[in-house]
């Protein structure tokens, strides 16, 4: 399901944005693991709105039990998403 999503956004990255610089962190907390891309490009706008790659994201975070944060302008956009590890029972 990760791999989806780090993939819809790369493809929303190249399609889209016209970036130069992407970048895609995915770091490991006790809890949580919290992935972040991050590109340079000219942003979501509301003549872009979310089409159905974004849903399809934004669904399988809600699957996952996960957040999704979208930081979006001119100069770029950031997504944060937050996902909670299952805790052993």
């Amino acid at each position: 399901m990760i791999y989806r999503i780090i993939m819809e956004l790369t493809n929303n990255i190249v399609k889209h944005s016209h970036a130069t610089e992407a970048t895609i962190q995915i770091i490991y907390h006790e809890k949580q693991m919290t992935l972040m891309v991050e590109d340079n490009g000219k942003g979501i706008t509301q003549e872009t709105l979310p089409g159905i790659g974004l849903k399809n994201v934004v669904a399988r975070v809600h699957f996952l039990n996960g957040t999704l944060n979208v930081d979006s302008g001119n100069k770029g956009t950031t997504l944060m998403i937050q996902i909670p590890f299952k805790e052993n029972q």
